[in-house]
Order: structure tokens, then C-alpha cells, then sequence
């Protein structure tokens, strides 16, 4: 099975605010997958968040990219 955006999304709609979905950097490699920059994929993930109602971390942990559901009311990135 192939991890997917959709698969992401669902499992960030089923975490309470303050909680999220971390990713290692190569499931996030390649469900961000541009076919093009690391940038490119960055950008991507950070329009992903902000549509998703998340911020995203990379490196919160060393090899890890963390989405997290903001909670309400909050503000910022």
C-alpha cells in the first residue's frame, strides 16, 4: 500500500488540536514527491498545512517532518 496526501489528510482530521502526523523524510520525500527540488517539495507541503489547518515542521526531529493541527483560534505558522 502507498502512502498518500489523502492518507495524510485523514489521519490529521482524526488527531485533536495540538496533535499531529509525523512523517520520516522519506515517506514525506515521496508523498511530496514534485519531481523536482526538495524546495519545490517544502513549498508544497507548506501549502498543504496552511489548506489543512496545520503547521509544518521540518526536522522537528532529526530525519522527521511533523504536521501539526492547529488549535482554535491560534494564530501564526
Amino acid at each position: 500500500m502507498r502512502y498518500s496526501l489523502d492518507d495524510l489528510r485523514r489521519e490529521l482530521s482524526e488527531r485533536a488540536p495540538g496533535y499531529g502526523v509525523t512523517l520520516d523524510t522519506g515517506l514525506f520525500r515521496s508523498v511530496f514527491a514534485t519531481g523536482g527540488s526538495d524546495d519545490l517539495a517544502r513549498e508544497k507541503a507548506v501549502s498543504f498545512a496552511a489548506e489543512n489547518s496545520c503547521t509544518v515542521h521540518f526536522e522537528a526531529r532529526r530525519g522527521t517532518v511533523y504536521f501539526r493541527k492547529k488549535k482554535p483560534n491560534e494564530v501564526g505558522a
